[in-house]
Parts: structure tokens; sequence; C-alpha cells
């Protein structure tokens, strides 16, 4: 089982527009020079990623050689289509944000980037996790992550997508979800999530990851009633990723459905 060993934790509000959350720093921090070996590969890295990601939504790679070598990873979500254009237009927004970073990180409605002076992109590859995590406005309340009181609703339905996720019958490591809950004094609601892990990685180290920060982002979060009151979240690692809110951020039918009475929406 791999370890999780730090969180760099990034609470970032929801916007309309891409991108929706970035992180600068990251593994390994640090800068470069515009006109370092390293900011070369790194003019290089965009068009690696998107020819790898013209047959499939998942993409990773590497330009030039150590000392200065850039790694990349993006992922689109699974019912997402022109996957290398949005990771396109990740890089160039990041590149604005986090001028000179040699390690970065931008979330799009529909793909994730990551780029890094550290080879992170295969899982246990002994680099430091982060977590990139946005929050949406609390137009809705939902209570997700406290079992035993009625507010384990999407906790619970995040370890079922988790699973259906990890151990899928294709290896598109991708699962989405929605529980209607019906509260006693409340109108009713539909919850809805997504979990989502590189296409690379075994189911068991899928299950793993995506388990892993989840109990990170509940452990470093849950006490904050700026997160858990808040309508939804979606918390990204370099590996895995999981989503839930309170309109459905997906396209299609969710694989996993569940209605329930519960006071987990208030």
């Amino acid at each position: 089982m791999i370890v999780l060993a730090l969180l760099l934790a990034y609470l970032l509000p929801f916007g309309d527009a891409d991108p929706l959350g970035h992180l600068c720093g990251g593994v390994t921090g640090g800068d470069y020079t515009a006109q370092s070996t390293y900011g070369a590969n790194l003019e290089l890295l965009p068009a690696a990623l998107r020819k790898n990601a013209s047959s499939g939504l998942f993409t990773k790679g590497s330009v030039g050689a150590a000392p200065h070598t850039v790694y990349g990873l993006g992922l689109c979500r699974g019912d997402a289509s022109a996957c290398g254009d949005c990771i396109g237009a990740a890089f160039g927004d990041v590149q604005q944000l986090c001028p000179l970073n040699r390690d970065a990180r931008a979330l799009h409605e529909k793909c994730v980037l990551s780029y890094s002076s550290h080879d992170f992109a295969s899982y246990g590859s002994n680099a430091t996790e982060s977590l990139l995590v946005v929050v949406w406005p609390d137009d809705v309340k939902v209570k997700p992550m406290h079992p035993g009181n009625g507010e384990s609703v999407v906790s619970e339905m995040i370890d079922e997508i988790a699973m259906m996720a990890a151990y899928s019958l294709t290896t598109a490591r991708y699962a989405t979800g929605r529980v209607d809950v019906n509260s006693t004094g409340a109108p009713p609601a539909s919850i809805y999530s997504l979990a989502q892990c590189n296409q690379d990685l075994p189911p068991d180290d899928c299950r793993d990851c995506l388990d892993g920060i989840k109990k990170m982002f509940v452990g470093t979060y849950s006490s904050s009633s700026s997160v858990v009151s808040r309508q939804g979240a979606w918390v990204v690692g370099v590996w895995c990723n999981f989503r839930y809110g309170t309109h459905q951020f997906y396209q299609r039918q969710p694989m996993y459905m569940k209605s329930i009475g519960s006071s987990g929406v208030g």
C-alpha cells in the first residue's frame, strides 16, 4: 500500500470560468528562469501531452534529460471530448497563474493538468502527494463527512463509486453516482458524485488512492464549517480525484443510484 505522506492543501473559491482552481509549487517547489533549459523543455510539454491524449482521456510524458527534465500528466473527465484541447488550455492558464514555478497544477471543468521537475506521474514513485481542494458556494447546505449522525450520505456514496471506479470491468477508472435524499422538514435533494483515477493505475492502487485522498480531506477539513457547510467540493490528487455537489456536473446517466431518507441535507 502506498502511503500519502504529506498534504499541501489549497482551498480555493469556485468560479464560473476555467480554471476552477490551481496549485503553484506543490511537490518539490522552486522556480526556474525564463531562459533556462527547464523552461525550454516546459514549452515543449503541451505538444507531447496533447499528442498522447489524442486517443484517450489520460496522458503523461516527459521532455528533456536530467537534471532539466519536465514531467507532465493530464486526466480528462470520463465523459469528456476533445481531451487534448482541454489539456492545452489548462497549460496556458497555469503558465499565467504560476509563472516560473517548476511544479504546478490546473483544474478545468473537464480535465486536470499537472507538471513537475520530479518524476511524480507513476503511483508509488515516492512523490509526495498534494491535494487541490475546490469548494462550491453555500446555496444549499450539504454536511457530508460525519458518519453516524445522518451526515454520512456523501461519504458512503464516495466509497461506493470509488469501488466502482477501481474495479470496473473496463480500464476507464471512472464512476459517477447520485443519491436522492428525502429529509424530514426539508425539500428533497439530489447529491451527485464522481470518482476517477489515472487509467494506468491497477485496481487496488486506484482504490487505495481514492481512500487516501478522502481521509486526508476529512482529516484536514471536516471540522471546518467553511468546508462542510458548502454545496460541494472537488478533491484532486496527483493520481486520483473525487467530486460531489448538488447539481449534475457530468454528462450521461449516473452509474450508481440510491434513494434514502436522511438528515444529511438541511
